[in-house]
C-alpha cells in the first residue's frame, strides 16, 4: 500500500504542476491577445494613424478619408476627429487605400490622375488599373490631353 500511495502522491505533485503550467500558459496567451487587439484597434482620424495591415473605420465600419490639404504651399497630412478605430482588414472596391491600408486580394490600388493635387489612392480592379495605364501611357495630343492642373 505504502508504494501506491507514493506513487498517488507523485501522480497529485505532476497533475498540480502541470496545471500550472497551463494556467500560466494561458495567461500569457490572453495578454498577448490582449496586447494584439490594443495595438490594432487604437483610435485614428485616417489609416495613416494606423499601422500596418489595418485600416481607419469608423462605428459603422466605413473607411475614414479625410482630404490632404494645402496651406502656404505646404501639403499637410490630413486632420480628422479621431473618432475611428484601427481595425484589421483590407481596403475593398472604391475604398482609399495605402501602403498601411492595403486592398483586398484581387483588387489594385490605383492614384488616378486628374488636375487636382493628390487624388486619393483607391482599391479598383486590376482590369480597370490596366485599362486606365494602357490609355495614360498612349496618351498624345491632339488625341488626348492630361488634365490641367486646378
Amino acid at each position: 500500500m505504502r508504494l501506491s500511495g507514493k506513487l498517488l502522491s507523485a501522480t497529485v505533485i505532476a497533475l498540480v504542476s502541470t496545471m500550472k503550467s497551463l494556467i500560466c500558459l494561458l495567461a500569457a496567451i490572453v495578454a498577448a491577445e490582449s496586447v494584439s487587439l490594443y495595438l490594432r484597434e487604437t483610435t485614428c482620424s485616417t489609416s495613416l494613424d494606423c499601422s500596418s495591415g489595418t485600416c481607419c473605420r469608423d462605428a459603422n465600419n466605413i473607411l475614414l478619408n479625410p482630404a490632404w490639404s494645402f496651406q502656404n504651399d505646404l501639403l499637410l497630412r490630413p486632420q480628422g476627429n479621431g473618432n475611428g478605430m484601427c481595425k484589421p482588414g483590407p481596403a475593398q472596391l472604391k475604398e482609399v487605400c495605402s501602403g498601411g491600408c492595403p486592398c483586398a486580394k484581387g483588387l489594385a490600388c490605383y492614384t488616378p490622375l486628374t488636375g487636382a493635387c493628390c487624388p486619393a489612392s483607391r482599391c479598383e480592379t486590376q482590369e480597370y488599373v490596366n485599362q486606365m495605364n494602357e490609355y495614360w501611357n498612349n496618351c498624345h495630343p491632339p488625341k488626348c490631353f492630361y488634365p490641367v492642373r486646378k
